[in-house]
């Protein structure tokens, strides 16, 4: 049985937000000059994925390269969905088909997939942030809902 893997949750510089709406594409720069327009398209609970136990709240995003350097990295590891309570979840790797793992896009290439997110109700989301860098950089992009 696949075992989840964490992504990191700290920065060491504090992050700058621009906010946006769910269907709304924002660019996110990395530090190693690639760039891919970030769009969230839909949230729902699932229960059980492929063999895994509880409830998880299933991000579907597209990711399209709009720099000129090929963009290699793992979107979800700088993804947490917050409640309206201000609590954070952190974006899990589940290895669920479908799943928005590992990316390697071309300039002008996009993929649409899923992030999980563990022991999260679709219901008490609030925004969706991601974080540049695979969630190390200083800048963090957000979406309310």
């Amino acid at each position: 049985s696949p075992r989840f893997t964490l992504p990191p949750t700290t920065s060491s510089a504090a992050p700058t937000a621009q906010a946006a709406r769910f269907g709304d594409a924002i660019t996110l720069s990395n530090s190693d000059g690639s760039q891919v327009a970030v769009t969230p398209l839909s949230i729902k609970e699932v229960v059980n994925p492929s063999q895994h136990a509880g409830s998880f709240a299933a991000l579907k995003v597209a990711v399209k390269n709009v720099g000129s350097v090929v963009y290699s990295g793992v979107l979800s590891s700088g993804a947490a969905l917050l409640n309206h309570a201000g609590g954070e979840t952190n974006a899990v790797i589940t290895g669920v088909p479908g799943e928005l793992g590992s990316l390697h896009l071309n300039p002008g290439e996009r993929q649409v997939g899923v992030i999980y997110f563990p022991g999260v109700r679709a219901s008490a989301v609030a925004a969706l942030q991601i974080t540049n860098d695979e969630g190390t950089g200083s800048t963090t992009l957000l979406w309310q809902l």
